[in-house]
């Protein structure tokens, strides 16, 4: 059996770029997931590898107007799908965590192939 590799956050240039260099890859968008996670339902019973490239939206980085929904979208997230899995029997195989959104500085329209510049060690 195959082991399918699925990665949440869908609106970034790191997974877009997984995309165009990487086979068999399915995207979620974390949005999906905090409004539904049975959409994750059709892995269950299976293996699986996870790519969590969702901490926060690049626009977003430094707007903190509540602490609950900036947690909520980063760390919130990944503890749904890891709760999720488990609870339904989806065998993860392979995690890896992630986020590029703010190596390339205040930059809200950066490409994957721009300077990087971060801006603090996150």
């Amino acid at each position: 059996m195959k082991i399918q590799t699925v990665i949440i956050g869908k609106e970034s240039n790191f997974s877009s770029a997984l995309l165009k260099n990487m086979e068999d890859l399915i995207v979620i968008s974390a949005r999906d997931i905090l409004k539904n996670t049975f959409i994750l339902s059709v892995f269950c019973n299976k293996k699986i590898n996870i790519i969590f490239n969702n901490f926060q939206s690049a626009t977003q980085l430094n707007e903190i107007v509540s602490a609950e929904v900036y947690v909520s979208n980063s760390i919130g997230v990944t503890a749904k799908v890891l709760d999720f899995c488990k609870n339904e029997n989806i065998k993860i195989q392979k995690i890896i965590y992630t986020s590029s959104s703010s190596v390339y500085g205040n930059n809200i329209l950066c490409n994957v192939n721009d300077e990087l510049k971060p801006m603090n060690l996150h």
